[in-house]
């Protein structure tokens, strides 16, 4: 609690006038410091609140969250290590060293393997996901372009954005195995489980590449808006949006052809995209107008217009509690409701925040300050009331004469199995589903004669 009044403090700086030269009554700061109390509380009643905060010693960067182990990785700009954070202690327990400007580019759960990009060597660090310590660096004949790479769960391969181009990692040999010329830089990517597919963006040809990824090769190019910057894949339509920041628009394209189905109108600067699958709703936010546009995925129609302030620039989905995260420059994160299209509070920590992830095992979204060297913890205090097995499974939900590895379906019909990015995994028939293959973790199974998508937590072997 006094983390948060103190970093809401920061950003009006009281004891200040706004010109900064004069000096304010007393009074009117501990009015201040009342005023954040009780906006603090009334964050709490919404079910959102400042857990920690983690102090990192340097610039934070980009984060990565380890699904296997739960921890997160945070990069820090102007230190030659990553920080390793405990997800369930919120305690910073080692470092992985690396080169100075490195950045996380992607956790592969399969191979329980870290990827970062390694700027001045231009390579790429393969990091154990276990230990924290480096298995392999892999050479590149181009730089690697920090932060974007994407996870081929069907072929154990990594895709990075390199310059010029994507190159493909092999996750078991950790070796270069191809690399697919595009032309220009790609500054985005998205992945589509159900086809095999990587889309790029390419912002200085306004335009999307397609890669099939059973051949590393182009089978697709879609002209989009002016600078695209950000993809999204929407599995239950099979659809993906482009957000392009010069044109305040998003496109959406068909997901198994690449082509254009249409264009949707936003605000100004559109910066990045989120996919909330229990609404399926798409969230598009707009830098240079201070905006957070909502699209129904259906019609591919913006139904509500929120106004955040600052600079929007980051969006994060929290399945758990069907709310959006948005991080902008002046107004930390705000929350949104994904049921409601409103917003339901704002967390007032720091005039900086940066990158977001979640952490599913313990509900909480961590959110770098580069400004004062933090990493911010929230939770959803929701997240104290133990979870009920959903009504659609049944009472045995797991087969008590196997050791955690069995789902019973109750029914009618089959059921649709996702992971936390929304991605179709498997499908479950009435009866006792063998799902030993799954990572442990955090899915969802929705009951299509129902209209109802629950939770369940498989805890694997």
């Amino acid at each position: 609690m006094t983390a948060s009044v103190v970093s809401r403090l920061k950003v009006f700086h009281p004891g200040q006038s706004r010109a900064g030269s004069k000096l304010l009554p007393k009074a009117y700061v501990l009015w201040l410091c009342l005023v954040s109390i009780l906006s603090l509380l009334a964050n709490v009643a919404s079910g959102q609140w400042l857990e920690a905060v983690i102090p990192v010693d340097s610039t934070p960067g980009a984060l990565c969250y380890n699904s296997v182990h739960n921890k997160v990785y945070c990069a820090r700009d102007d230190a030659r290590a990553f920080a390793v954070i405990n997800g369930a202690s919120n305690q910073v327990v080692g470092k992985v060293v690396v080169e100075s400007l490195a950045m996380p580019m992607c956790y592969n759960h399969l191979a329980d393997k870290f990827y970062c990009t390694l700027r001045l060597s231009s390579s790429i660090m393969v990091v154990d996901g276990s230990g924290d310590t480096a298995l392999a660096v892999v050479p590149l004949s181009v730089p690697p372009f920090p932060g974007w790479g994407v996870v081929n769960l069907a072929n154990n391969r990594v895709y990075g954005s390199c310059r010029g181009g994507v190159v493909v990692i092999d996750g078991a040999g950790d070796s270069v195995v191809a690399f697919v010329e595009l032309g220009v830089t790609p500054c985005a990517l998205a992945y589509n489980p159900e086809d095999n597919l990587v889309y790029a963006a390419l912002p200085y040809l306004d335009s999307v590449k397609t890669i099939d990824c059973r051949s590393d090769s182009i089978v697709a190019r879609a002209a989009v808006g002016q600078m695209p910057n950000n993809l999204c894949w929407d599995s239950i339509d099979n659809k993906v949006y482009c957000a392009n920041v010069f044109d305040s628009s998003v496109t959406v394209l068909d997901g198994r052809t690449g082509v254009v189905l249409r264009k949707v109108v936003t605000d100004e600067g559109p910066q990045t995209l989120c996919w909330n699958f229990h609404n399926n709703k798409i969230y598009c936010a707009n830098g240079f107008a201070g905006t957070v546009s909502v699209i129904d995925a259906v019609s591919d129609r913006v139904i509500a217009t929120l106004t955040v302030g600052g600079f929007p620039h980051t969006l994060l989905y929290n399945p758990l509690n069907n709310k959006v995260y948005c991080a902008g420059s002046d107004s930390g994160v705000t929350v949104i409701g994904g049921d409601s299209d409103s917003v339901v509070c704002i967390i007032g920590v720091g005039h900086g925040t940066g990158h977001m992830v979640l952490n599913p095992e313990q509900n909480r979204v961590y959110v770098t300050d580069p400004t004062n060297n933090c990493v911010y913890v929230i939770r959803d205090s929701m997240t104290a009331v133990q979870e009920s097995v959903p009504e659609c499974l049944g009472p045995g939900l797991l087969h008590p004469s196997v050791v955690r590895t069995q789902v019973y379906w109750a029914g009618p019909g089959k059921g649709v199995v996702t992971n936390m990015a929304g991605q179709k995994v498997t499908e479950l028939h009435v009866g006792v589903n063998d799902l030993s293959y799954l990572t442990p973790g955090v899915y969802f199974v929705s009951c299509p004669s129902r209209l109802s998508r629950e939770k369940f937590i498989f805890p694997g072997r």
